[in-house]
């Protein structure tokens, strides 16, 4: 259990169990931990992504640059293959960001899920048969 989920169950939980009573402050809180964890995890992904991506560019453009100066074949071939790599590298680093900005974005929903089944399951008293 990480920190987020052990910071909601305590403030989900009291002496008697969840309380009905929850006022909506308290909700907007939650709610508000929830987005500053996955907002503050995605700035991560970004600069990750950024940086990555700038590191990408500069080999393509470098590999175009020395192909366009190089004489002979195999330093042309050498520069074409920098060049192939570093936009290749732009392209999976778009993938990945999508896929991890997905993850997240599914993950918090499922948070603010978790929170409204909470909520329901404190209102309705268990069924006995």
């Amino acid at each position: 259990m990480d920190k987020l989920e052990k910071e909601l169950t305590e403030l989900l939980e009291n002496e008697s169990g969840f309380d009905i009573s929850m006022d909506e402050s308290t909700r907007k809180e939650m709610a508000q931990m929830i987005s500053h964890k996955f907002e503050s995890d995605m700035s991560k992904v970004k600069i990750v992504f950024w940086i990555f991506l700038v590191v990408s560019a500069a080999m393509m453009v470098g590999g175009l640059i020395f192909l366009t100066h190089e004489k002979g074949t195999r330093g042309m071939l050498f520069a074409a293959v920098i060049a192939l790599i570093g936009y290749n590298s732009t392209i999976l680093m778009k993938l990945w960001y999508w896929v991890v900005s997905t993850k997240l974005d599914i993950l918090k929903e499922l948070k603010q899920l978790q929170l409204q089944v909470a909520e329901l399951a404190g209102k309705e008293p268990p069924v006995k048969d």
